[in-house]
């Protein structure tokens, strides 16, 4: 009974949508939480970062496939009803802004990406005259000598840890130069 109440970026990612992976499923879910009921056009998806048009068209083909709107009908009758994401109120400091992750971390990368994302920020692989930030740890490699090159401006985690509220792993983070990771007076 509980594994019909999961969230809904996960029944996306299980609907095996062409093209649309974990990361996908989770920005779909996010944009459109009434995907299921009320499918979005190729334009609405385009305008989502980091939706092309290859992903855009297999999304739209999805939900035009009869057998595949059987299989949705089929769920709903099933009783399988997703939770919808609501988006928590938060500031999103690093909208707009491309960042790059090199190093050794004090977290885990995964965890610095969602942490990024959830901030606003779009989180590249590789650094080009695009990116905004490169985060660096230690054993930075390449991508630090690329982004000097390029006048990216080099972050550690202190100083990302400054650009963000609090509650977005800003401020009393560890990395902000305080340890305990409680609040300081």
């Amino acid at each position: 009974e509980e594994s019909k109440h999961r969230p809904l970026h996960r029944l996306l990612f299980g609907l095996g949508i062409r093209h649309v992976g974990e990361h996908l499923a989770t920005v779909l879910a996010t944009e459109f939480p009434r995907i299921l009921e009320q499918p979005p056009s190729e334009e609405e998806l385009l305008a989502i970062r980091e939706i092309g048009p290859r992903i855009a068209a297999s999304v739209v083909e999805f939900f035009r496939e009869e057998r595949n709107l059987r299989v949705l009908e089929k769920l709903r009758r099933c009783g399988v009803e997703p939770e919808i994401p609501t988006p928590a109120p938060q500031a999103r400091p690093l909208a707009g802004k491309t960042i790059v992750i090199t190093g050794t971390l004090s977290r885990p990368r995964q965890e610095i990406k969602e942490m990024l994302t959830a901030a606003g920020a779009h989180v590249a692989g590789s650094v080009s005259r695009a990116t905004d930030y490169l985060l660096a740890g230690s054993q930075p490699g390449s991508k630090l000598e690329k982004a000097r090159k390029l006048g990216v401006r080099v972050l550690d985690e202190a100083e990302l840890a400054a650009l963000l509220p609090p509650a977005a792993g800003g401020e009393n983070h560890p990395a902000a130069g305080n340890p305990a990771g409680t609040a300081t007076p």
